[in-house]
């Protein structure tokens, strides 16, 4: 019988692909909006997140001003 192996793979500093991404955040409700960066930041939506390792995005936001309340 054939022996499957399988081996768990952490991201660290090296591996980490940080991308920058700009939100508009014009007529979007401050709850979902905030609760979709903060994800972003994280990096929770990555395939290959770490708790401990900084493998979230940079994430810059424009027009604040005009969020929905």
């Amino acid at each position: 019988m054939a022996k499957i192996s399988y081996k768990t793979v952490s991201a660290n500093k090296t591996t980490v692909d940080k991308k920058w991404l700009l939100v508009d955040v014009a007529g979007q409700p401050l709850g979902r909006i905030t609760s979709f960066i903060a994800a972003r930041i994280r990096g929770k939506h990555k395939t290959n997140y770490t708790p401990h390792v900084d493998c979230g995005d940079n994430v810059v936001v424009i027009n604040a001003e005009k969020v929905k309340l």
